[in-house]
């Protein structure tokens, strides 16, 4: 060895051992306490380094070296020593130092301080895992809110903790965790967040008979290579595959949902199923469940359903249809329309008459917006409206779809305007829905093979 490579790998060690200190997790009079080898080496942590760590001690009460390698595979597979691989890297990717693992509340991002959150490592069979990522739908304008009010209301009607893997370096911590509070249910699972870069999930350690959930199907296709089938589900919206653009992700969306070996919870009615052969269990009223506030509902109130991710061409025939309802007399001035999605500036109609937005950008805003009207129109571009027109009908609003799919489409405006009368006449059917969340999470657990 050189100068020049010895100068190297005195300075790493040097930046380790730094990195050690300040981590204060190593503990030298304790160490030595532990092993009577390392009180005749000169230095205790250079004794961890080299021989302790095989030897399976701790470097202090703070950090179980033992766990940590029968923990994480990739770590064991790597070869590392496991204290400088949580000191380098564990640390910042939420991993765990000890069995009992209690995550410290200073060492928690801000926003999930007020949550109950406590990564434990969880017993076989008793633990569920919801991997999010960058291709995860997020539904009626509300995120992550549907898919996490399902996880944790199946975890603790079964008695599992619940873990969310973050596979993702552009969600928002925030976004998470304004999901889980606003759907946290009253017996709140032990619950553990962890965040990995993008890709595959082979660094995501396992339990034996651990439940996973894919949110999507890049995560689906990475973990249907690691889990067993009978332990996957796939939980997606309905028309997922339409969601998607042309290209791999969709051809393996198609794939999956064409396997009988497939096992899928479905959001928001069926994904078509005469030509699927995968297994399915059906939610059709999901967001009715989600325990948000209803607002106070008017008699003559209509909503118009459309949100800022629609194509401006559709925002303007939302208008465009309610002017023509105005003009041929099918509307009048004794109905108040508000146009739910869109931000909360008035829109001006047909004859200088003003109609207000509601925006949905929250749980409580879209709970407010369903409170507040009895009759409404969708014209949403996206392809969740199985899901929306539950929901709607759950409320026991009264209601038309004329998204662009539908019929009348939004670009039929006689055949609308002719849907809005008779749904202001009166002639359209609410539905009501006495699911509850009980009978939800019966039929998720018994699709799971668990019970609650």
């Amino acid at each position: 060895m050189d100068n020049s490579q010895a100068r190297s790998r005195l300075g790493n060690f040097l930046h380790l051992r730094e990195a050690i200190n300040d981590s204060g997790l190593f503990d030298s009079r304790w160490y030595r306490q532990h092993s009577v080898e390392a009180r005749l080496w000169p230095s205790a942590l250079v004794h961890y380094l080299i021989r302790g760590w095989h030897q399976g001690l701790d470097p202090s009460p703070r950090f179980d070296t033992s766990f940590y390698v029968e923990r994480y595979r990739d770590v064991r597979g790597s070869g590392a020593n496991p204290l400088m691989h949580y000191v380098l890297h564990g640390k910042e990717e939420g991993r765990l130092a000890t069995q009992s693992g209690a995550i410290l509340r200073e060492s928690l991002h801000p926003e999930l301080s007020p949550l109950p959150i406590f990564a434990v490592p969880g017993t076989p069979g008793s633990r569920l895992s919801v991997v999010i990522d960058d291709h995860t739908p997020k539904l009626l304008g509300l995120g992550y809110t549907p898919l996490l009010a399902l996880a944790a209301q199946t975890a603790s009607a079964a008695g599992w903790s619940l873990r969310i893997v973050v596979r993702s370096t552009t969600i928002p911590t925030a976004d998470i965790s304004a999901a889980l509070q606003a759907v946290m249910p009253d017996k709140r699972p032990l619950l553990d967040i962890a965040r990995r870069e993008p890709g595959h999930t082979d660094d995501v350690d396992t339990l034996e008979g651990e439940h996973w959930w894919a949110s999507s199907v890049s995560s689906y296709h990475s973990l249907a290579r690691l889990v067993p089938a009978r332990h996957l589900h796939w939980v997606l919206g309905a028309h997922e595959p339409q969601r998607l653009a042309a290209g791999e992700l969709r051809l393996l969306a198609e794939q999956a949902l064409a396997d009988p070996h497939t096992r899928t919870v479905v959001i928001g009615g069926a994904v078509d199923a005469s030509d699927l052969a995968c297994e399915q269990t059906r939610i059709d009223s999901l967001p009715a469940l989600m325990s948000l506030p209803e607002g106070t509902k008017g008699g003559s109130r209509l909503g118009v359903i459309v949100d800022q991710a629609s194509p401006e061409s559709l925002v303007s025939r939302s208008v465009q249809v309610i002017d023509e309802c105005l003009a041929r007399g099918v509307s009048d001035d004794t109905v108040e329309v508000v146009f739910i999605g869109l931000d909360t500036a008035p829109v001006t109609l047909l004859g200088s008459q003003l109609a207000g937005q509601q925006p949905t950008s929250t749980p409580q805003q879209w709970a407010t917006a369903l409170g507040s009207v009895d009759k409404a129109v969708v014209l949403r571009a996206g392809t969740e409206g199985s899901l929306l027109l539950d929901e709607l009908g759950a409320h026991g609003i009264s209601c038309i779809d004329a998204t662009p799919h539908s019929s009348p489409s939004a670009s039929d405006i006689d055949g609308v305007v002719d849907a809005v009368g008779a749904l202001l006449q009166g002639a359209a059917t609410p539905t009501t829905s006495s699911t509850s969340w009980e009978d939800v999470t019966a039929s998720v657990l018994a699709a799971m093979g668990g019970s609650a």
